[in-house]
């Protein structure tokens, strides 16, 4: 069976290796001729040895517009190209026509010649959406490395669009300048721009910048004038063709009080560049206090009992001032003293002192005494013998009010206690003030002993001067006088 099937191949076998030798040998005597296309050179594999036979070979379509150019067999054979210019289409509109040729052209200028368009110099030339003059050159084929001749003939196929745009004159007056100019613009804004005519936001175009260009027609601006404009700080540029500076504020809508001030003038005419400040004014009122410093008095007062103290604090007065200050933009220029007043009267800080003399009873182991005044000082004792005066000074031994110097004699500073008043000493007794000494000084008493009996003394205590007080009392004992602060008295 496997016998069957090798013999049955092999007839097979023997035609497909030699078709393909064929094939080898087909390839190997053919040679490359160069066609150059538009200036795209085509390589083509042929065993033509002549152009026209290539030429009928390729069976290309060609067009009447399109052109060849054969070489000579010797010249083919040398590797000269077979030259073909095909006819490019065209595609053009203008005014109001669309029409689609075919031509080989090298310019801008070829192909609207051929079309039977005519051009004036302002008029608007596009190719493929791009703007282009006269001399200006097809574009050249677009096609890959090494193309196919379906890939240049679809190059070729591909349409050049040119489109026409007629120019319209125009006639421009701005402000007081008139001029004209030829525009292909669709709306009056776009020829305004291309013409480099700038439009600022005030000015006034007639008709507006959306309408349509028209052949002959008149645009006028009226120009705005640039205005710098300060509101109370708030700087801003714009444009007005208003008149006066009083129209101008109303149109921006600033407004302002009868203490603002404006310049220029409100009935200003408004000129280019001119600025416009607008100072807002206001006052403030400030309200001041200043202390007024109290008195520190040292007063006696009948209604307290001697040698007792009270005090009365004091307060400050305030004296208040009223200031008006000027602002302008929020900056204060100036201020001014309106008002001066005394909002409180101050209060004097009195330290008082007693001057009534109360009558007291004290109990003592001789029974009770009467006394008007309780001192607390210092309490000493002295002899004959240590006074100080020489035993043989025919005053030794007697007091300052010539009495003998015995118990129930005090020696007392007469600035202090009289001389010749009764004291109760407690653990002494009675006495009678009738010495001093020169070591006794303010509440200091000096208690007399007979030289026999003496007794040593030296403290602080309390001694009470009897009734009846005497016609004359200072009220104020020694170390016990006004505060340091005191002012008057």
């Amino acid at each position: 069976m496997k016998r069957k099937l090798v013999s049955a191949g092999l007839p097979i076998l023997i035609i497909v290796l030699f078709l393909g030798g064929l094939a080898v040998v087909y390839r190997a005597t053919q040679h490359v001729v160069i066609i150059d296309i538009n200036g795209i050179d085509y390589h083509y594999r042929t065993h033509q040895r002549t152009a026209e036979g290539v030429m009928r070979e390729m069976d290309l379509e060609l067009r009447v517009e399109d052109r060849v150019q054969l070489p000579d067999d010797a010249d083919l054979a040398a590797g000269e190209p077979i030259r073909i210019v095909l006819a490019r289409t065209v595609i053009v509109l203008h005014d109001g026509y669309a029409d689609t040729i075919h031509l080989i052209a090298r310019s801008v200028s070829d192909v609207l010649s051929r079309a039977l368009v005519s051009i004036d110099a302002n008029d608007k030339i596009t190719m493929d959406n791009v703007q282009v003059s006269l001399q200006d050159s097809l574009p050249q084929l677009e096609v890959s490395p090494n193309p196919t001749l379906g890939d240049i003939r679809a190059a070729v196929a591909q349409p050049v669009r040119f489109r026409i745009e007629r120019a319209t004159l125009v006639n421009v007056t701005d402000g007081s300048l008139p001029s004209s100019f030829y525009t292909t613009a669709a709306t009056v804004g776009q020829a305004l721009y291309e013409q480099g005519v700038w439009i600022y936001e005030g000015d006034r175009i007639y008709p507006d910048l959306d309408s349509p260009v028209t052949p002959e027609m008149s645009i006028v601006i009226e120009r705005s004038k640039p205005v710098i404009l300060d509101s109370g700080g708030t700087v801003r540029q714009i444009r007005t063709r208003l008149g006066t500076v009083s129209e101008l504020l109303t149109e921006e809508n600033v407004e302002t009080s009868a203490k603002d001030y404006i310049t220029p003038d409100p009935r200003t005419t408004i000129s280019s560049d001119m600025e416009i400040v607008v100072v807002r004014v206001r006052d403030e009122y400030v309200i001041t206090d200043e202390p007024i410093p109290y008195r520190t008095l040292w007063q006696a007062d009948s209604s307290l009992e001697l040698d007792t103290r009270d005090e009365v604090p004091g307060l400050e007065g305030i004296i208040r001032t009223r200031v008006r200050v000027r602002y302008e933009n929020d900056v204060p220029v100036y201020q001014t003293e309106e008002e001066v007043w005394v909002a409180r009267e101050p209060q004097d800080h009195i330290y008082k002192y007693g001057t009534n003399i109360v009558l007291h009873t004290l109990d003592t182991p001789s029974g009770p005494v009467t006394y008007w005044r309780k001192i607390s000082g210092l309490i000493t004792s002295y002899s004959p013998s240590d006074a100080g005066t020489p035993f043989d000074s025919p005053w030794y031994g007697l007091t300052y009010l010539g009495l003998k110097a015995t118990k129930g004699i005090v020696a007392v500073d007469p600035d202090v206690i009289d001389l010749g008043s009764w004291l109760y000493i407690p653990g002494y007794g009675k006495a009678y003030a009738a010495d001093t000494g020169g070591m006794i000084s303010g509440k200091h008493i000096d208690l007399c002993y007979d030289d026999e009996n003496y007794v040593n003394w030296y403290e602080y205590g309390d001694y009470y001067l009897l009734a009846p007080a005497p016609y004359y009392v200072n009220p104020i004992l020694p170390g016990e006088g006004p505060p340091a602060d005191v002012d008057s008295q």
